[in-house]
């Protein structure tokens, strides 16, 4: 299950010696960490405007400033046992700082109806794969918002996991910002002549149709 910044998919994956095969891929786009992130910036939009009386929605100096102060508040919350996190801006607009606190029942309020679009694509993956929960033996999370204990809760319980395991019976073996990346590096490895890699065989599967098409051209007949 990968939340990145953008996008979040699902994939069901079978593993066998030297082989993988990709079941089922679900992609649900325009979800993702940003939309997290924003949240946080409508809330200190919003004390920033109670404070200080300055409405910045429409300030993109100052939106910039909140979006990368929005992100450390959101990593700040994720760790267990953390309640609240400072969200200082110097100088946002007019001369005027932002000082406030995102506490987490703040924050997993407003990205609550987020959360609950995490569901559905892992049901999805399920039914194309053919498979039961109880047939899973292992889900792994990757993406750097799937750092958020609300998004691993809701995850979780999506699969059918034990929530009293830690993360929530979820596995956190990969490395969840470098996943993709290493990947790559490993697959350009397996095409390329100059390094030599032990064989192993990937069968993907393309949430997006390939298509191909073209337009006929009519020509002169002096010209054929």
């Amino acid at each position: 299950v990968d939340l990145g910044y953008t996008t979040y998919s699902v994939t069901v994956v079978e593993f066998m010696q030297e082989h993988m095969k990709v079941l089922s891929t679900v992609v649900e786009e325009g979800l993702g960490g940003r939309d997290y992130d924003k949240a946080v910036v409508d809330f200190c939009v919003e004390e920033f405007k109670s404070k200080c009386k300055i409405d910045v929605s429409d300030n993109k100096k100052a939106l910039l400033k909140l979006h990368v102060a929005a992100e450390k508040a959101k990593k700040f919350l994720s760790p267990e046992g953390v309640t609240e996190a400072p969200v200082n801006v110097e100088c946002l607009a007019e001369d005027m700082d932002l000082n406030c606190l995102l506490t987490k029942e703040e924050f997993e309020g407003r990205t609550g109806h987020l959360n609950g679009r995490l569901k559905a694509p892992i049901a999805k993956a399920m039914e194309e794969a053919g498979l039961q929960f109880e047939q899973l033996h292992e889900v792994e999370i990757v993406g750097g918002a799937t750092r958020v204990g609300a998004v691993k809760k809701e995850i979780g319980a999506a699969c059918h996991l034990n929530a009293s395991e830690l993360n929530y019976g979820l596995k956190t073996t990969m490395n969840a910002d470098e996943a993709v990346a290493r990947g790559t590096a490993l697959q350009c490895a397996m095409l390329s002549s100059r390094i030599k890699v032990k064989p192993f065989n990937m069968i993907d599967r393309l949430y997006y149709g390939v298509k191909a098409s073209y337009d006929s051209v009519v020509t002169d007949s002096s010209e054929k």
